[in-house]
This record gives C-alpha cells, structure tokens and sequence, in this order.
C-alpha cells in the first residue's frame, strides 16, 4: 500500500480462470491527484474488473456517523454523479499500461487523453444504489466498457494499422495453431538482473525471444482485435470451456523462460518456441489477433502513483 499526494492506492489483481478482476481502492484524505480536480473527503470507492464481461465497474461508498434518511440518497447520488469524473481518474490511474508506465504517466504526457477519459466517465452506467444495514452509508455501483469501440482500452490504441510481425528466415517444425498458451506461474529469472520476479500483468506487453529481438508488441497487434478483447486474456488455470473461444481447439503450449521490464509485464519465449510461432502467416496471425492466453498465479500487486 502506498500513500502518495495524500492519496492511499491499493491495486489487487485476482485471476480466477475467466474473470480476472483488479481492485482498486483509494481513500481520499486531502483531495485529488491535481491534474484533474479536486475529490471530496470521506469517498471511498473501489474499482473491479471483470474479464469474463469486459465491464469495469467502481463502487462508490459514502459513509456517515449518524442513520442517513432515506429521502437523502438522492441527494447523495447526485454529490457522486457531480464528481464521477474525478472518481473515475482516480481509480483508474493506477493501471499498468505497459513494462515501463501506469496510465498515470501518460495522463502527464498527454492531457488530451485525461478529457477523453473524462467524456468516457459520462458513458458509466448507474447499475444500483443502496443503504448498509445500519443506515450509515449509501454505496453506488457505476459501470463501465473496458473493451469495444466505446470502451477503455480505445483510448490507448492510437495505430490503425498492424506493424508486420517479422517472418523466421529458415526451417522450423511447426503446424498451423488455433492460440497460443502460456504458462507463467512461479518466479522467472529478470532479464538484465540478477533477481528473479514474477510476470506481471498489464494492458500492453511485450514478447521477446531469447536473443531479445522483438516478437509481440502492442503496434503489431490488429487495433480491432485489441479493442474488442485486448492483447490477451490472463487467467489463474487452464479452462478449456472458458477459453476455447480466444485460443481454439488446438492451441500451442509453451512456458515463460524469463521475464523483463521494470514492471515485469514482458515475456521472453524460448528460441525454438518462437521460430515455430513466426514460421507460418496463420501463427502470425493468432499474435496479430491476441489469440494467447496468459496463466499467472493468483496476487496481489500494490501500485504506486508517484
């Protein structure tokens, strides 16, 4: 947990087969991050992630020392309603975007991204409002698209077209594959250190292969296929019935064989693994269109916002 600009952050990543969900929790003691405005005192709210839906939603909790009335929920909606574009940012922050930035650090970089976000905090839907049992508190569940043309992750594609994934010059064994599996659960030697780490996720990665030349990056990815269900799907096991739609009957297996980045997101294959994927256009094309699922062990990531 870490406390920055009078703001506490707390980011928990669970992966439970299909749904992967990340919780974010912040409890506002002086206000907001700065950049875009300012945040009440005494608003909790937590944001979860569902990657079985694709739908981000943040639960936003108004607590009080005395039994609100009924009659003031209203009016506490309203509060919430009023400020739902600085909850939103706030919540949203903290997000590891890629090995080296969390969606913060491109707030800074560029502003017109923070209006983008704000428009798409209009677009959440109101999904409940409800009492505690004691009366002192009013939570209210906000939902919003994390994929699709109007979701989340269109604000961070910025290609229209994919940069060509390089072909393997020469002779590899390989058959065309339906997805590509991962196994990356444990700790992985860091490439470039002499510490091990855990892979960690995030909404772009990158795949290197053992020679660190590059295999997978974000710009390579169809920008259709990463707005409809992103780079890949991360997941605590193997799920044949959950997963068959993403990566397909007869998808290729394979282990992480170190890992790299300063958040630890990106991935180094084995040699002969890669030569396989790049030697044919149809395994070309399961990178292109995020075909990959990702198998992390269940944790709990504390993210920073400096």
């Amino acid at each position: 947990m870490v406390i920055g600009n009078g703001q506490e952050y707390t980011l928990v990543i669970n992966y439970n087969n299909k749904i992967v969900t990340a919780l974010f929790l912040l409890f506002f003691i002086t206000g907001g991050l700065g950049l875009w405005g300012q945040q009440d005192k005494g608003i909790l709210s937590k944001g979860q992630y569902n990657y079985e839906t694709g739908m981000y939603s943040i639960d936003i909790t108004i607590a009080s020392s005395e039994p609100l009335k009924a009659d003031s929920r209203f009016n506490l909606e309203t509060r919430v309603e009023e400020q739902i574009d600085e909850i939103f940012l706030n919540n949203i922050s903290g997000l590891i975007v890629d090995s080296s930035n969390i969606l913060k650090d491109r707030f800074k970089d560029d502003m017109s991204l923070v209006h983008k976000m704000k428009v798409l905090a209009q677009s959440g839907t109101k999904t409940y409002s409800r009492f505690s049992r004691d009366k002192k508190s009013v939570t209210i569940r906000y939902a919003f698209s994390f994929f699709g043309d109007n979701g989340l992750l269109s604000l961070l594609v910025m290609h229209e077209r994919p940069v060509p994934i390089r072909h393997f010059i020469g002779f590899a064994p390989t058959k065309k594959f339906s997805g590509l599996v991962i196994y990356a659960k444990g700790e992985y030697p860091v490439f470039g250190t002499n510490q091990t780490g855990k892979l960690q996720p995030a909404v772009f990665f990158r795949i290197f292969d053992e020679n660190m030349d590059l295999v997978l990056n974000r710009q390579m990815c169809d920008p259709g296929f990463l707005r409809k269900w992103g780079m890949a799907e991360y997941s605590m096991e193997w799920d044949e019935k959950g997963t068959t739609a993403r990566v397909g009957a007869f998808p290729y297996y394979t282990m992480a064989s170190m890992i790299f980045g300063r958040h630890t997101t990106d991935i180094i294959l084995p040699q002969d693994v890669v030569e396989k994927l790049l030697s044919i256009d149809e395994n070309l094309n399961l990178l292109k269109e995020g075909r990959i699922l990702i198998i992390l062990d269940d944790l709990e990531l504390t993210v920073s916002n400096p």
